[in-house]
């Protein structure tokens, strides 16, 4: 977790975390077919691009993700566990990471 936030790009305005998928001792070792999206920041999520690490898109979001709002993304058949999230919201905030989402249940972003 600690390189999550050392990566932001410059004009990332907001903050990602993300909530450790809780539950069994054994790491879930597929893709989720879906995760869950929470935006508690004061902008609107107005992109939203999931890739593989092959570059396929796995999931985006149709519309945009008001602030305060929760939704839930689907996501198809991706290679591996890693992929690369790309969210820009409209007040220019933007953010670009790398993630294991086989490990994760919830991207949530906040000022």
């Amino acid at each position: 977790m600690q390189t999550l936030f050392s990566r932001l790009t410059p004009l990332a305005f907001a903050t990602l975390l993300i909530d450790v998928a809780l539950g069994s001792a054994s790491a879930q070792t597929r893709l989720p077919a879906q995760i869950n999206l929470d935006n508690q920041r004061a902008a609107t999520l107005t992109e939203l691009t999931l890739t593989d690490a092959e570059g396929k898109a796995i999931g985006r979001i149709t519309k945009p993700l008001t602030a305060g709002k929760k939704s839930v993304l689907k996501l198809s058949r991706g290679k591996g566990c890693d992929v690369t999230v790309v969210a820009r919201f409209d007040d220019d905030g933007a953010v670009e990471e790398n993630l294991d989402l086989c490990s994760e249940k919830v991207l949530r972003f906040t000022d």
